[in-house]
């Protein structure tokens, strides 16, 4: 039998907010009620000051045919940012549900949206930006989790106190046959350490994809507080950051192991920028209709005053290529964590091959 796991081939969105533009819309071919959104970072060409309220942006994918993204206000500044769209079968996703989480007032750090109940085995809360109008990136970068079957939580460094953190995200619940486990990791440090490791149970990594769930930190300037994810080894997941201050962070991510046969391919994508605009890595061809890039963080060594030299976004160029770029090649050197996730069929062809199949149809025919 071959299982088909996607609806049609995964579509990839770049949108922009000129000068000015609060809000703007990707059109794309219609998606079924189960398709989600992940992210893919983006880019800003704001050169000087921490301008979290250009910046920063959160999508969603509004209704079957449009994905829009919007940020708290504009001024001068252009941002980009990238999105893959994924319209999965019942045989890979049951149910997804999408929302967003405002964070304000003095004293107060998280929030909480409430969903439907979800099988907490077999879902996932995906990260999908966050907006605010403060210039302070303690209560602007923010993470998400899943923190029981009917609650997720979003969470900021420090309160945003007059201001307002907005947080996307989407909860996806994968299918009961589609699913080996589900692992979420909430990787909190201190210190100067400039790698971490969280404990998982044993995955098998090339059956495995990450939900990218954010981070939060109490450091006020940008490389210090900047982390990448790296899961190439089973029973843990790796974070890093690139410089030694002292601080305190925590990093949000869900390790999705599919059971065999699921993913046809899953590799590593990391790309280092130094003193360009844009690199690209090479990977093993996949079936781009198939296959999308899965953002993980950044590390930089730019100075807090470069944020257009500092902030990437990726996309899947072709078979074999990703593309990284940010706005200004500057000076500095940045690394971008990401994979290729491949699955194994579209609808109407690839699959899991069975020779019986073949056997019966064979003898029938005579």
């Amino acid at each position: 039998v071959m299982t088909a796991y996607l609806n049609q081939a995964i579509q990839q969105v770049s949108i922009s907010l000129g000068a000015s533009v609060t809000t703007n819309t990707a059109t794309i071919t219609a998606v079924g009620a189960n398709a989600f959104l992940v992210y893919q970072g983006f880019t800003t060409n704001e050169a000087t000051g921490s301008l979290m309220l250009d910046e920063f942006a959160t999508g969603v994918l509004t209704n079957s045919t449009t994905v829009t993204v919007t940020r708290t206000t504009a001024t001068t500044g252009t941002g980009v940012f990238n999105f893959a769209v994924i319209d999965p079968t019942s045989s890979l996703v049951t149910g997804v549900q999408a929302g967003t989480i405002a964070i304000s007032g003095t004293g107060i750090v998280s929030n909480t949206a409430t969903i439907s109940s979800v099988d907490l085995t077999l879902s996932a809360v995906f990260f999908l930006g966050a907006k605010t109008l403060s210039a302070d990136i303690r209560q602007t970068y923010a993470g998400v989790t899943l923190t029981n079957a009917t609650t997720v939580s979003a969470a900021v460094g420090a309160a945003p106190g007059t201001f307002t953190t907005t947080v996307s995200f989407v909860v996806v619940t994968f299918a009961a046959g589609a699913i080996q486990s589900v692992q979420q990791v909430a990787s909190a440090s201190s210190g100067t350490a400039a790698t971490v490791s969280a404990a998982t149970s044993a995955y098998v990594v090339a059956h495995s994809m990450l939900a990218y769930g954010g981070f939060l930190t109490a450091n006020t300037t940008i490389p210090s507080a900047l982390w990448r994810i790296n899961f190439n080894v089973s029973g843990q997941v790796d974070f890093a950051r690139n410089t030694g201050t002292s601080g305190s962070w925590t990093n949000f991510c869900t390790v999705i192991e599919f059971v065999s046969g699921v993913l046809t391919s899953q590799q590593a994508a990391g790309v280092t920028l130094n003193s360009v605009a844009s690199n690209t890595v090479t990977v093993t061809a996949v079936v781009v209709a198939n296959s999308f890039y899965l953002f993980t963080g950044i590390i930089s060594a730019a100075a807090s005053t470069a944020p257009d030299t500092f902030y990437h976004k990726g996309t899947l160029t072709n078979t074999t290529t990703v593309t990284i770029t940010r706005q200004t090649a500057g000076i500095t050197t940045s690394t971008v964590s990401g994979r290729v996730i491949e699955f194994n069929s579209t609808a109407g062809g690839g699959g899991v091959f069975n020779p019986y199949f073949y056997i019966f149809i064979a003898r029938d025919l005579g």
